[in-house]
């Protein structure tokens, strides 16, 4: 447990703002031992925090506080307690079980002859070894001194690992929702690694990227990606989440274009390739950095804007994508009027089965964009056919047919995932589950699970919908005629999911409903 008084001091601080401390465990099954170490380091500070304890008066009561302490910096480690191993065990345990590796362990023993100093640091994964009569309060201070610079590089190394996976995660996933938050995060993470700014004192402090929109002041930007106590900002305007001194700093930084370090408050200031203001704003920082780590961050955050960028252009042709496919999609409603609103309602039926199935967001979202282009081959059926009043020839019933393979030739030639997916779906959306569907009469699951979602989602809204051959169906019609099909027209467990969040299909249609003519 935590000495009581630690306990309030750890308290006060957090209430306070301050960065919380360094947290160690003294396992040792001598009180005296205890007693002795926080005597010697009760004035120890290292880059301007204290120290916390936690304490184990067995290897046992050290297995058990240790996953609820994942932060702990240092262990100060007995070797002999309740068996002759009990701390060499201890290591294994840490960094075999639990998988921490993070954590500096300095043994102690007052037995060296049970663990040869030589055995037990080739065999096991210590970072200091010393007998009990060395341990004066001077080495004991400078020991915890150089364990904690070792764990607080390991931790810089460790951001540096983390924020790069981001970047190239993100750089890798363009088509993924909130990607760009995802990129920017990294660059965030990254420039924290370059600070040296560690993560217990980020949690409480935090880094925030903001971007600016269309005017020279604080007031005109918003978060684009965030840490730390502004994590949960994003999006949000920045004269929401910065206090008056911030404001000033970002005010001052934009209006004269000079990165501003101040120590607690920075803005980094930079222009993007798109001659638009972009600045990096970062508290927290307790030290002042020389010319020189000023310059790498500027070039740093000069070459992360190339990054964004080439991001923003990828993000722009992917927003421009789905808006001619949208637009391709509305081709049938203005030959057909009485279409109406039906492949929006289609799209947005599509994605929330797709969802209920198990479909992340982004292929929910792709289906919803592909599933509206269902009947785009009817651009190529001819008008006598496809406007005829009453029942088709069986003649003009081929050439309507044809619609999905004049569909799928349309858009197959595209190589983009979203084209791709639209081209299956236009394809076999007219296919049946129990095989008597066009064009190939798959059966079952041969047919792709897009095509499944939008012959269900079609069916249920074309029914329900006024057309020139035919009446809208009532919705009980629709229902009765969708649970006859389950296994006939439909795959089984689709028509599951569908009618149990039949509410949830309403409040669609009725929000994406067509305008009331006249």
């Amino acid at each position: 447990m935590l000495f009581e008084d630690d306990e309030i001091l750890f308290e006060d601080a957090q209430a306070d703002g301050e960065i919380a401390p360094w947290l160690v465990m003294v396992v040792d099954d001598d009180p005296v031992v205890h007693d002795v170490t926080k005597l010697a380091l009760y004035d120890f500070e290292y880059q301007g925090r204290g120290l916390s304890f936690l304490q184990a008066h067995s290897a046992a009561e050290a297995r058990e506080l240790l996953p609820r302490h994942p932060d702990v910096a240092v262990i100060l480690l007995d070797v002999v307690m309740e068996t002759d191993d009990a701390g060499l065990r201890l290591v294994s345990h840490i960094r075999e079980v639990i998988g921490n590796r993070m954590v500096r362990i300095i043994l102690r023993t007052g037995q060296p002859g049970s663990a040869p100093p030589r055995q037990v640091v080739l065999e096991y994964d210590i970072n200091d070894y010393r007998e009990k009569t060395e341990l004066t309060a001077a080495y004991l201070f400078t020991s915890v001194a150089a364990a904690l610079r070792s764990f607080e590089n390991l931790l810089a190394l460790e951001k540096s690992r983390l924020g790069l996976q981001h970047i190239i995660e993100a750089s890798g996933s363009l088509y993924k929702p909130r990607s760009m938050e995802r990129f920017l995060g990294g660059v965030l993470m990254q420039l924290q690694s370059l600070l040296g700014i560690s993560e217990s004192a980020f949690f409480s402090k935090a880094l925030g990227f903001v971007y600016q929109e269309d005017a020279r002041h604080a007031a005109k930007q918003r978060v684009m990606a965030a840490t730390g106590d502004f994590e949960n900002r994003v999006h949000a305007a920045v004269e929401e989440v910065v206090d008056a001194q911030g404001l000033a700093l970002i005010d001052a930084t934009l209006a004269d274009g000079r990165s501003r370090f101040s120590g607690e408050h920075c803005v980094i200031y930079f222009r993007g390739p798109d001659n638009r203001d972009a600045l990096v704003y970062l508290t927290g920082c307790r030290r002042e950095m020389d010319s020189t780590e000023r310059k790498l961050i500027e070039i740093f955050s000069v070459n992360a804007s190339f990054a964004l960028d080439n991001l923003l252009l990828n993000q722009d042709l992917e927003f421009a994508q789905r808006e001619l496919m949208y637009t391709l999609s509305t081709v049938a409603e203005f030959r057909s009027p009485e279409v109406g609103r039906h492949v929006v309602r289609v799209g947005k039926y599509a994605e929330m089965l797709g969802r209920l199935v198990g479909m992340d967001a982004e292929e929910a979202e792709l289906l919803m964009v592909a599933a509206s282009l269902h009947d785009i081959g009817k651009i190529a059926i001819p008008d006598r056919v496809l406007f005829k009043e009453g029942a088709l020839s069986e003649s003009e019933w081929e050439i309507m047919k044809d619609h999905c393979r004049l569909g799928h030739q349309l858009l197959a030639g595209s190589r983009r995932k979203l084209f791709q997916i639209a081209a299956t779906i236009a394809l076999q959306h007219q296919e049946k589950w129990d095989g008597t569907g066009y064009p190939q009469g798959l059966r079952g699951e041969q047919i792709h699970l897009y095509g499944r979602i939008t012959a269900l989602a079609d069916v249920f809204d074309a029914l329900g919908d006024a057309r020139c051959y035919k009446e809208a169906w009532p919705e009980s019609d629709v229902l009765a005629y969708i649970r006859a099909e389950r296994g006939g027209h439909f795959d089984p467990r689709l028509v599951d999911v569908f009618l149990d969040n039949i509410d949830r299909i309403r409040m669609i249609r009725d929000e994406y409903a067509d305008p009331v003519s006249g």
